[in-house]
């Protein structure tokens, strides 16, 4: 064993002996294919989610804005009415100067009534004379009115000026309204007329006249006119063509009369011929008739 020790040894010492110096290095070599891609590796767990933050504080508020321009005015809202108070008239055409009853139901006892003509919406009048004539209901909250006219017949001085403007808005459909002191209101539509009915006279109305000469007196008796009637005696074509107004006066309680008139007239230069002609009487009631009279020449 000693001896194989010792031949190595002596080995080593021969090849290190025998050792030239180093040469340069070689150039390098090709590099080589890449290798075959690996199988792919197991996906690794997933991370656990952090929890949400804090919400953070509330800024400070900022300033007020300036205040915005005012938005137009809404309409105006419909009138309350009464749910239980109601209105009737006796007529639903009439003309300002005809009568009229009005009667309501349905307002509170014993309320105060006012009653309104509405002629549009800046004339309105007060039916009736004045406050007098304005009604209340009774217990049971109904009420009657009756008027000789709708304008009523005493009026003020100031109500006498009106008359023309109401005058000027009465044709058409107008509103009837009753506004109750208490609240009630209540109200129904009239058909007016500014124009007058014409009156209904006598259809017995008769006439006489006795025969004349010119410049004499003319005597003339009526009849069948109504009690109290205010007659105008009126001589056609008397100057002229011209009608001429003769006489007038009121009829008794039974409708006749009696009425003289002279055949001459303020600055007259030559007298009514001889002839015949009508004498026409008209009442302000309505009545109108008419007779022959019959002017004699002068002597």
């Amino acid at each position: 064993m000693a001896a194989a020790l010792l031949i190595s040894m002596f080995s080593v010492l021969v090849l290190v002996a025998c050792q030239g110096p180093q040469g340069t290095s070689g150039l390098a070599g090709l590099p080589g294919n890449p290798g075959n891609t690996g199988a792919q590796g197991v996906a690794g767990l997933p991370g656990n989610s952090g929890m949400p933050g804090l919400p953070g504080e509330p800024g400070n508020p900022g300033p007020q804005g300036p205040q915005g321009p005012q938005g137009p005015q809404g309409a105006s809202g419909s009138d309350g009415v009464s749910p239980e108070a109601s209105l009737a008239l006796s007529t639903s055409s009439l003309t300002i100067n005809d009568a009229i009853q009005i009667s309501g139901a349905g307002f509170q006892p014993y309320e105060p009534v006012l009653l309104m003509l509405v002629l549009d919406d800046i004339v309105v009048w007060q039916i009736g004379s004045g406050s007098s004539d304005q009604p209340t209901a009774n217990a049971s909250g109904a009420f009657s009115a009756s008027y000789d006219s709708i304008l009523g017949t005493s009026l003020s001085k100031n109500a006498k000026k009106m008359v023309n403007t109401i005058t000027a808005k009465a044709d058409g459909a107008k509103t009837i309204l009753a506004i109750g002191q208490d609240g009630s209101k209540a109200s129904a539509p009239v058909t007016l007329s500014s124009a007058a009915a014409a009156p209904v006279g006598s259809a017995a109305a008769s006439l006489s006249v006795a025969a004349t000469e010119q410049g004499g007196v003319v005597t003339a008796l009526g009849s069948g006119f109504k009690t109290n009637e205010y007659v105008i005696l009126t001589l056609k074509g008397a100057s002229s063509g011209v009608d001429k107004l003769l006489v007038g006066g009121s009829a008794n309680a039974s409708g006749a009369f009696s009425l003289e008139g002279k055949l001459a007239w303020k600055n007259q230069v030559t007298p009514v011929a001889a002839g015949v002609y009508t004498l026409l009487a008209t009442g302000d009631g309505g009545s109108v008739t008419s007779a022959a009279l019959v002017i004699l020449a002068s002597k």
